[in-house]
């Protein structure tokens, strides 16, 4: 017999601004659910998800909770700065178990728990939520886009975490490889219903496709049936008769019907600038190397970037992707050699700060500069088509940018940089805060435009539908030219080159291993032994952190007695690493003498 839900809504409905933001929802979760929520930005999946959680009250409906029922929540809610580290804000309301979870979840998400909140970026303090959603001991956990900020090595580890967690847990993300690798069912947020799926994301593509299909026909024949009684109530209406009235009454719902039919395609097609004429050599590095206080980011290597080639970046955070970037841009210089663009190339940038947009100013001005009517890609058209096409819907068009969300100033800021022709696109995360019908209209453009591009992405599956090549961290500033798109190889290198994470799961303690009838190590040797991994791998998080800071070129400006200060830290940090490692050696391989003769 199958387990009661934890939570079932019935009839539930959600009203925002002026309307329904969905009506008559019914749907439960089971325990070990392993649901994905999935539908446009603006359908209502956060909303819906906090309305699970609770977190707002239904409108409409009845809502049921399963006594007892803890639940974690994961939201796009941010810290307010303060002088207090992270581990201290995080920890609060913590059981001592939750809390010895929170300093190994920190680690595995390339924190220490130290820093101070006030400087943590957007991305450190995101995965600091995280940590603390995975340490606590709940029976529902709700995660709201938890692979942002995440690299591959990290995300791969999260899928691993998640599926061996025995609550359930319940998504939203715009990664479709992680959606494909932990969701069992799905709730399908679509144009304010919520469609329940009792199967996963793998063909969810088709699924949809075949949906909307059907739809299309009826629209077709409710169209036909329309036109008809048109012509009937335009000649064949001559009395007040009962019949003519009720015909007359169904004609007018018939019209509305057809009015208010749900459009499959709601987007037109995304329309760009379309690509400048470049020569065959796009971009060159010639022995182009760079540095910081003698950290080499980028060894002195040579790069021919050539039209129409497609090129992802690939490594962990804070090794220095943006920093290749923006040597392509020349808003950084190299240390040694040169960076050469080709003829008639000037570099499109979309970063993932949103630089560029002014927040003050309107959708429409900041992409149209106020114009009313477009010349794009030859063809001239008014400024709400096109914006209409990245999804901005003309209700959106004279609001301020400072006043949208994330994924609609990602929006607005591609309509801006892709509105005039370029020969290279430069991209840096661009999936974040995308949902995942923009990051497929996104992919169709780029490909039928035939756009050079360099890229940066965590998100496997939008670099295996677009990289022609890769270029991949190697390590000491080392980066590697490679042929295809195999995300899949370099996934399962990630996972092998990064030390085994502590566990962070609630387990028992392990047996303790029997001792050794002769010769053995001291208990303070393998004391030290059993901590080193630990105490290394804190270490190697550490010099990530420093190193990623050291990374922004204005930080000495700006702040050089912090930027001596890091410098100094680091230092110290690396000889720390090679003094615990070389003692990890030198124990280990005593430990493997005493084993053999014994």
């Amino acid at each position: 017999m199958p387990s009661p839900p934890i939570i079932s809504l019935a009839q539930v409905g959600l009203v925002r601004g002026t309307g329904p933001l969905f009506t008559n929802v019914d749907l439960h979760i089971y325990p070990r659910d392993r649901i994905a929520i999935v539908g446009p930005n603006g359908a209502g999946k956060s909303s819906l998800m906090s309305c699970i959680a609770s977190s707002i009250p239904p409108d409409q409906g009845t809502y049921f909770l399963k006594p007892g029922t803890r639940i974690g929540m994961l939201d796009q809610d941010t810290l307010e700065p303060g002088p207090d580290k992270l581990r201290d804000r995080l920890s609060q309301g913590m059981d001592d178990t939750e809390f010895g979870c929170l300093d190994a979840n920190f680690t595995n998400l390339g924190l220490t728990g130290d820093e101070i909140v006030a400087d943590c970026s957007g991305g450190q303090i995101r995965r600091a939520q995280l940590a603390r959603c995975l340490s606590l001991d709940v029976d529902l956990l709700m995660l709201d886009e938890p692979t942002n900020h995440l690299d591959l090595a990290v995300i791969g580890w999260l899928e691993e975490h998640l599926t061996s967690r025995r609550e359930a847990i319940l998504l939203i993300s715009h990664d479709r490889a992680f959606l494909e690798k932990l969701s069992k069912r799905l709730f399908w947020v679509d144009r304010g219903t919520i469609r329940v799926r009792e199967a996963g994301y793998e063909d969810f593509d088709d699924i949809r496709a075949e949906q909307f299909r059907l739809e299309e026909e009826e629209a077709r024949l409710r169209k036909r049936k329309l036109k008809a009684e048109e012509d009937w109530m335009r000649y064949g209406v001559t009395a007040r008769r009962k019949r003519n009235v009720r015909r007359a009454d169904a004609y007018q719902d018939l019209k509305s019907e057809v009015r208010q039919d749900r459009r499959i395609d709601l987007l037109p097609d995304m329309v760009v600038g379309g690509d400048a004429q470049t020569g065959q050599k796009v971009c060159s590095f010639y022995h182009a190397g760079f540095s910081f206080n003698e950290h080499v980011i980028v060894a002195p290597m040579d790069l021919d970037i050539k039209r129409g080639e497609r090129l992802a970046l690939v490594g962990p955070n804070g090794v220095g992707k943006t920093t290749l970037l923006k040597l392509i841009t020349g808003d950084l210089k190299p240390h040694s050699g040169k960076v050469k663009l080709g003829a008639n190339v000037t570099p499109v940038l979309v970063d993932q700060m949103r630089e560029g947009l002014r927040l003050d100013h309107t959708v429409q001005d900041n992409v149209t500069g106020g114009a009313e009517f477009l010349d794009v890609a030859g063809e001239r058209l008014h400024y709400q088509r096109y914006l209409s096409g990245f999804g901005l819907a003309p209700n959106r068009h004279h609001l301020k940018v400072g006043a949208l969300s994330g994924g609609e100033r990602a929006r607005v800021l591609l309509a801006k940089r892709l509105l005039n022709p370029s020969g290279f696109l430069l991209l840096d995360e661009p999936t974040n805060d995308l949902d995942i019908d923009t990051i497929e209209r996104l992919e169709d453009m780029i490909e039928k435009l035939g756009l050079t591009m360099v890229f940066v992405s965590h998100d496997r599956r939008f670099v295996e539908s677009l990289a022609t090549g890769l270029l991949v961290f190697k390590g000491a500033g080392i980066w590697q030219r490679e042929a295809g798109n195999d995300m899949a190889r370099h996934f399962q290198t990630h996972e092998q080159e990064k030390s085994t994470p502590p566990n962070a799961k609630k387990s028992k303690p392990a047996e303790p291993k029997k001792k050794p009838s002769q010769a053995k190590m001291s208990y303070k040797d393998k004391r030290e032994l059993d901590l080193l991994p630990e105490l290394i791998s804190k270490l190697e998080t550490q010099i990530q952190y420093l190193e990623q800071k050291l990374a922004d070129p204005d930080l000495f400006v700006r702040d050089p007695t912090t930027f001596n200060a890091s410098s100094l830290k680091l230092e110290h940090a690396q000889k720390e690493l090679q003094s615990k490692e070389e003692r990890w050696l030198e124990l280990e391989a005593v430990r493997e003498e005493l084993e053999e003769a014994n």
